[in-house]
Order: C-alpha cells, then sequence, then structure tokens
C-alpha cells in the first residue's frame, strides 16, 4: 500500500504550491485555494487510514490505540468546527472579524 509515498508527495505538493501561490487580489486566487484545502484534507483523511492500517498490522494494545486515536481524532474535530465557523462567519457579512462594507468609525478615519 503506496499511503506513505502518496501522504509525502501531497506533503511536498503543499509546500511546493507556496512558492506558486497568486496575490490575494489575483482574479484565479481561489483555484489555489481549493487545491490548498482539499489537498490538506485528503492528507488528513489518509493519515486515518494509514494509522488505521498500522494498527491492523501491529495490533497494538488498547492503551496505543486511545493515544494514537484521540489525537487525529481532535485534529478532525477541530478542522470541522473552524470550517463551520468559517463558514458561519462569511455567511454572516464578516471576514476575518471584520465587518463587510461597514462605515468606518471616527477613529479609523484619522488613521
Amino acid at each position: 500500500m503506496g499511503i506513505g509515498i502518496t501522504l509525502f508527495v501531497l506533503g511536498l505538493l503543499q509546500i511546493s504550491a507556496l512558492f506558486l501561490r497568486p496575490a490575494k487580489d489575483h482574479k484565479q486566487r481561489y483555484i489555489w485555494n481549493r487545491f490548498h484545502h482539499i489537498t490538506g484534507y485528503i492528507v488528513l483523511l489518509m493519515s486515518l487510514v494509514n494509522i488505521g492500517v498500522g494498527f491492523a498490522i501491529l495490533k497494538p494494545t488498547k492503551g496505543w490505540m486511545i493515544g494514537y486515536g484521540s489525537i487525529p481524532g481532535a485534529i478532525v474535530v477541530t478542522s470541522l468546527i473552524l470550517e463551520v465557523w468559517k463558514k458561519k462567519m462569511t455567511s454572516d457579512g464578516k471576514i476575518d472579524g471584520a465587518q463587510v462594507n461597514a462605515t468606518p468609525t471616527t477613529a479609523e478615519n484619522k488613521v
């Protein structure tokens, strides 16, 4: 099973994509963002599969399974919570904690 090699190649792709990232205002930046997010989630899911395959091969004790299962599980739960939070923030008209199309306050006008 080439899961480990595939994970390594996808990790290298993520690093390589960093150097090819377009500017934030570039019209095709959304393509890079989609690639980055999809590749990251594929790596996350494949790593969970790789851990499961390793468990099947080694047959560790229950303590090791709980330890190695809880950390990736926490990462998955955190990723899901952050994605839902991001979707909620963008649907409310807020991006990065700032209100979109809001009128600036007087303090912001002085800067």
